[in-house]
């Protein structure tokens, strides 16, 4: 500007400064504010899973587990009948 004093020149650049660090703030305050509901969303997930997703499963697994185990018991007993059948069978007819 001509005709104005050095100090009106210094005032006006350092308030453009301190308005590019104002604007510069407001989008780091936000873009920090947007991480932070990102780390809760996802702390809410990793509690879903760890107290809720994971018991639930290892039950499941649990109950799987059991009954193809006693699957197993029954076929191993009607595998050891048939087989004293067949022997009475084999005894009977010889």
């Amino acid at each position: 500007m001509v005709g104005t004093s050095a100090k009106i020149d210094e005032v006006a650049e350092a308030f453009e400064k301190a308005t590019d660090l104002v604007f510069k703030l407001s989008q780091t305050e936000n873009a920090i504010r947007r991480l932070i509901l990102e780390i809760e969303k996802t702390k809410r997930r990793v509690n879903s899973l760890e107290f809720v997703m994971i018991p639930r499963l290892q039950s499941q697994v649990k109950i799987i587990a059991f009954r193809l185990d006693e699957m197993e018991r029954d076929s191993f007993v009607m595998l050891k009948t048939i087989k004293r059948k067949l022997e009475r069978n084999e005894e009977e007819a010889a």
